[in-house]
């Protein structure tokens, strides 16, 4: 698969509220990195993702 120059990333705030920056560095002319504001559902998406990520990497 071709890399696509995207990414994310989630920050925690304390208090059960997760941030998050999606990055795009390849599609236009310049980078672009939206916030999206603290939520409780950016809190739990992050877990989710924590896990699949655990389960693909170290489970056989």
């Amino acid at each position: 698969m071709k890399y696509r120059g995207r990414g994310a990333c989630h920050i925690e705030f304390g208090g059960g509220l997760v941030g998050k920056v999606d990055a795009d560095f390849l599609s236009g002319p310049a980078p672009v990195a939206p916030f999206v504001a603290p939520s409780a559902e950016l809190a739990r998406e992050k877990a989710e993702f924590a896990t699949a990520r655990r389960r693909r990497w170290f489970s056989g």
